[in-house]
Formats: C-alpha cells, sequence, structure tokens
C-alpha cells in the first residue's frame, strides 16, 4: 500500500458493517426456486442452506470464488465480531444443521460450533 492510499475495506468488515446497520425486516434469497439464504433482522440471524451452491458448482464443475483474499486470520475475527453484536450464521445441508458462527456459541472455539461428522460432510460438499 502507498502512503497516503487509504485500504480497500475487506470483505468480512463489509458484511460486519452490513450487519450493523440492518434494523429490521426480513430478506430470503431463492436460487431456481430453492431456498439458498434467509436474513432475519429481528432475530438476528443467517440461515444459508448449502445445496444450491453445491449444485451449482458441480453443474459447472468450478469452484466459487471471491475477488480480493479473505486470509485466515482475517476471518477468525467474523465468528467473535457477530456474538459480540449479537448475530448468528449458520450453514444447512438437506435441512441438518453443518456450522454455526456467532451468537449462542463458545468463546471456547472462537464462536464456532459444529460436530465433527458435520465438519466432514461440510469437507465433502465443498
Amino acid at each position: 500500500m502507498r502512503r497516503g492510499t487509504p485500504a480497500a475495506p475487506e470483505m468480512s468488515d463489509l458484511l460486519l458493517d452490513l450487519l450493523g446497520k440492518v434494523s429490521d425486516g426480513s430478506v430470503e434469497v431463492d436460487i431456481d426456486s430453492v431456498p439458498f439464504a434467509s436474513l432475519n433482522a429481528k432475530t438476528q440471524s443467517i440461515d444459508l442452506q448449502l445445496g444450491p451452491l453445491v449444485s451449482a458448482r458441480r453443474a459447472n464443475r468450478a469452484l466459487l470464488k471471491s475477488e480480493g483474499r479473505l486470509g485466515i486470520w482475517q476471518a477468525r475475527k467474523v465468528p467473535g465480531e457477530l456474538a459480540r453484536r449479537g448475530w448468528r450464521i449458520t450453514l444447512y445441508e438437506g435441512g441438518h444443521e453443518l456450522l454455526a458462527l456467532g451468537r449462542g456459541t463458545s468463546p471456547l472455539t472462537g464462536h464456532v460450533h459444529a460436530t465433527p461428522a458435520a465438519l466432514w460432510k461440510l469437507r465433502d460438499l465443498v
């Protein structure tokens, strides 16, 4: 970074800032008429169904990549910040919870909750 040039915000910071601005309402996102994501500001929760993403990935035989790079050290702060702000993100596959981040998870595990079987399933899906 050059001196005097402001640093671009990281994707994790943008997500956390966005959640801080959501105060009421809900949003639901479907992919090909299949539920994918729902955000509920009242309960401060985001639920993501991995099925549509996994199907799209397998159909296209391409990995989902984001622009930029979210390093492991940056990603580590997201679950703690979610918990501090009272938000929870849960990943589901086939109606079964695989991973939860944020509120309601133990600070001893870095505000991440998953069983070994769920992690194995997540590994196979991605």
